[in-house]
């Protein structure tokens, strides 16, 4: 029974179907209940009927026990695909084991009440035992059929021997089990009269029933929305920011916290077919909880660098109020780094933010917020000629958020609608 290393691969696939037939007819006083439930067919030159491209399958274990060489089978018909290379080296991820996958997303698609796919793979001498299901997969170690052969021979009497729903693991009732209900996890998710019928038991049909238990169902995606610094106009991008302050009030109202306020978590809508939200937040994968009597527990310099708040730079327990100022930096930031919507540019001094020790970094912030001379100053010098109209509105900001030229001490709620009114004040003017 020795796998030959050196063998073509005609050779070896007519080796494991003459194998398996042996190994069936043998273990027939042992087990022969399960004899005649599925058989190995090789037919690597004969596509597969049933896939939207044509595949061809190696050799397989299928339902079909009278299929022969030239038999053309359907994947409803596979059980247990199986890929074959005759070099030990191509036991890897780049081929085998994607052609197993896809094999095996046929034989999914083609038995859509199927939950799960075994399946292995040989390279050279080595074979590796696969389970698939609906999310992916999982393989065992790989062993040497020649030295190993014991458990290489379990294994193919596993896959003859295992009963339909060992192989298969299809959700069917017997009539015996008519009227009864499903468990929860089993039931049909449609409240379709149609489907719920078709899906019915019937307590006269005296022979298995497949239960019709899965719905297919798509989700259709397109893209909301784009970045705020694609704003197409001031007044538009103006409009987005005062919208989001908004929104994320409504967080701090429900207790959440969203702690990454940047550039590419402030979203705008200007479709006009598509009149849902003008302006909303997105990613609150460092959201938490904010703790009512105060500012929040949670410490820690979470956030995009170049837009945290210095109080957050420096490891403050974080506060909404971090959060705002937030806002102010990101306003900041879409002045000096874009020259029209959407079309960016590269500014050292400011473009190094990204990448500084969170300590340094707070000190600069507060040098460049500190004095409104040399704060205009700096605006004049850095802020791109389509962004210098919004000198006086980011100047103005800056005056809500840091009062006196200084980070804030205590917590304001009412610095939501102080920025808001800026902002709306320099839409109208």
């Amino acid at each position: 029974m020795l796998y030959s290393k050196d063998a073509l691969k005609e050779d070896v696939l007519s080796w494991f179907t003459d194998l398996s037939e042996k190994l069936a007819t043998f273990s027939v006083d042992y087990n022969s209940a399960s004899t005649y439930l599925r058989r190995p067919l090789a037919q690597p030159n004969i596509p597969i009927k049933g896939s939207t491209v044509e595949r061809k399958l190696d050799i397989g274990f299928i339902s079909d026990t009278t299929a022969r060489k030239d038999t053309q089978c359907h994947w409803s018909q596979v059980i247990v695909p199986r890929e074959l290379k005759s070099n030990l080296a191509a036991d890897t991820a780049s081929k085998p084991w994607l052609d197993l996958g896809r094999y095996t997303r046929e034989v999914l698609t083609a038995q859509d009440t199927r939950r799960f796919v075994l399946g292995f793979t040989i390279c050279g001498s080595f074979i590796r035992i696969w389970a698939f299901d609906r999310l992916g997969g999982v393989a065992s170690e790989r062993f040497d059929i020649n030295e190993d052969r014991l458990q290489f021979v379990s294994t193919i009497l596993g896959f003859l021997w295992m009963s339909e729903e060992e192989c298969r693991s299809s959700v069917k009732r017997s009539s015996s089990q008519s009227g009864l209900f499903l468990p929860p996890n089993k039931r049909s998710c449609s409240a379709s009269p149609t489907k719920a019928s078709a899906a019915k038991v019937s307590n006269t049909n005296a022979s298995s029933n497949l239960l019709l238990n899965r719905v297919h169902r798509r989700v259709v995606l397109r893209d909301y929305g784009k970045l705020i610094y694609k704003a197409s106009t001031h007044s538009s991008l103006l409009a987005a920011l005062e919208g989001c302050i908004t929104g994320h009030q409504s967080l701090q109202q429900a207790g959440i916290l969203h702690r990454d306020i940047s550039i590419n978590n402030i979203m705008i809508n200007e479709d006009k077919e598509n009149p849902s939200w003008p302006s909303f937040l997105i990613d609150l994968d460092l959201a938490i909880r904010e703790q009512r009597d105060g500012v929040s527990g949670a410490t820690g310099k979470t956030g995009t660098r170049a837009f945290m708040a210095i109080g957050s730079l420096l490891g403050e327990k974080r506060s909404f109020m971090h959060d705002l100022e937030s806002f102010f930096w990101v306003i900041f930031w879409i002045c000096i780094h874009y020259d029209a919507p959407g079309k960016g540019r590269t500014v050292a001094n400011y473009d190094r933010w990204n990448f500084m020790d969170t300590g340094i970094l707070a000190g600069l912030k507060k040098g460049e917020i500190a004095d409104e001379a040399d704060f205009v100053r700096s605006a004049n010098e850095y802020f791109t000629e389509y962004y210098q109209p919004l000198v006086p509105c980011v100047n103005t900001l800056r005056e809500a958020v840091f009062p006196n030229g200084s980070r804030w001490r205590n917590e304001d709620m009412g610095l939501y609608d102080r920025m808001k009114g800026i902002l709306q004040k320099a839409r109208d003017d």
